[in-house]
């Protein structure tokens, strides 16, 4: 991440961040009529993508945060002018802020402009997308340790029940990180937006801007990572289900085997002797013994082969 960045907790006077931006939370709306009157900022006119409208370009990113071992996801706009910055948010303070504005204390160059407050802002949610891909690698090792204990253990996999929980776990975490790609490509377009924007090249942030697009582009390739490896362990864990429900399966063909084709005899022996009654049970018994035994050992001989082979 941008190392000038990182700055610690102290002092900081707020009013000087309100001389560039106005976090506007999108339950009030009384404070959107009077910004859309004076500043022309009016969000009800927002397009997917960057979209520029009067005196500021709209700048939209979805945001994915974590709040304890919750992920959460919210979508913000930047209204971006030469004076202002207007952030549309789900309320005032917002969470992935909190460490922009730690970043600001330190940094004047961050706030003498609106440029600067949005670079602080989009870096925030770029750490914020980090820290949600901390989660999901936490997750990732937690579920490969569940796999790899239960092969250890067993080593024939996971039962039904604790091998649909891991892929239920994997498959939340894989739409998670499916979210957080769209957020990089969404904080990389507002990025590149600064980059190219004259004013914030002249606003004293120089080569930091490409410092931060190269950061959005570093989460996004840890993203498409933790996406391939969610994937591989989901497919693992699908398999160590197969390989229960397979020996499952053959233990109940087994039952069957042996024990269907005596009942079957059985019931023909007393048919027969029901229908002639003369007959010698002796060796009468004695050729149904005989065929039962048959009937039972050939599908056991073609079952082990079959173990065999797998």
């Amino acid at each position: 991440m941008t190392k000038s960045l990182r700055a610690p907790a102290d002092r900081f006077d707020t009013e000087v961040l309100g001389m560039h931006w106005i976090p506007l939370p999108s339950s009030d709306e009384d404070t959107a009529a009077v910004l859309r009157e004076r500043l022309g900022v009016d969000f009800t006119t927002l397009r997917d993508g960057v979209t520029a409208h009067g005196d500021f370009t709209y700048l939209p990113v979805t945001v994915n945060y974590c709040r304890g071992e919750r992920v959460e996801r919210e979508t913000i706009v930047f209204a971006l002018g030469t004076e202002f910055v207007v952030t549309l948010q789900p309320a005032e303070p917002f969470l992935p802020f909190e460490t922009a504005i730690a970043a600001m204390r330190r940094d004047a160059t961050l706030t003498g402009s609106s440029y600067g407050v949005t670079f602080a802002l989009l870096w925030a949610l770029n750490d914020a997308s980090d820290r949600v891909l901390r989660w999901v690698g936490r997750t990732l090792e937690a579920q490969r340790d569940i796999l790899d204990a239960a092969t250890a253990e067993h080593g024939n996999g996971l039962g039904a029940g604790p091998a649909r929980e891991v892929i239920y776990r994997l498959g939340a975490a894989e739409r998670v990180v499916a979210r957080v790609r769209e957020t990089q490509a969404q904080l990389a377009a507002a990025a590149r937006h600064l980059d190219v924007d004259y004013a914030a090249q002249t606003s004293g942030l120089g080569e930091r801007i490409g410092s931060l697009v190269a950061d959005i582009e570093g989460v996004a390739r840890r993203a498409e990572r933790e996406h391939d490896g969610l994937r591989f362990l989901a497919q693992t864990a699908t398999a160590c289900l197969g390989v229960r429900q397979s020996g499952i399966l053959r233990l109940h063909t087994g039952v069957v085997a042996v024990f269907l084709p005596p009942t079957v005899l059985a019931a023909s022996y007393a048919a027969e002797f029901t229908w002639l009654p003369r007959l010698d049970p002796i060796p009468a018994l004695f050729v149904f013994v005989v065929v039962t035994a048959l009937a039972a050992a050939v599908p056991l001989h073609y079952l082990g082969r079959g173990e065999r082979r797998t």
